[in-house]
């Protein structure tokens, strides 16, 4: 087993504390629609249908900011992945990797 990889998206104080309750908030009020991630023990995650400028403002205000700050531009949420929380408990890992979900692309994301 290797070691921890620095995360290359690391962006350090991206949310004040009032976000991260308020998300804490969410996973324990919801934990039990959680599902495990099935490619790494530890982790479990939860999809969400509203996170839209007339649905959860508080999570839409925040994934607007960070898909700026990211250059994201017009960025299309994966269908399989939508939008989710995630939590990680012991054991679990965040590992580098694509997720091949958007029709008509190709792991890098560019069309095949």
């Amino acid at each position: 087993m290797t070691g921890p990889v620095p995360y290359c998206f690391t962006n350090r104080n991206a949310v004040r504390p009032k976000f991260l309750d308020y998300v804490t908030e969410l996973i324990l009020k919801n934990e039990p629609l959680f599902k495990e991630n099935i490619a790494s023990p530890g982790r479990k995650f939860f999809r969400l249908e509203n996170v839209a400028a007339d649905g959860d403002t508080v999570l839409f205000e925040i994934k607007q900011s960070l898909a700026a700050y990211y250059g994201l531009g017009d960025y299309i949420v994966p269908p399989n992945l939508k939008d989710f929380i995630g939590y990680i408990t012991n054991g679990g890992a965040i590992h580098p990797h694509l997720d091949p979900d958007l029709p008509g692309k190709g792991m890098s994301g560019s069309t095949s």
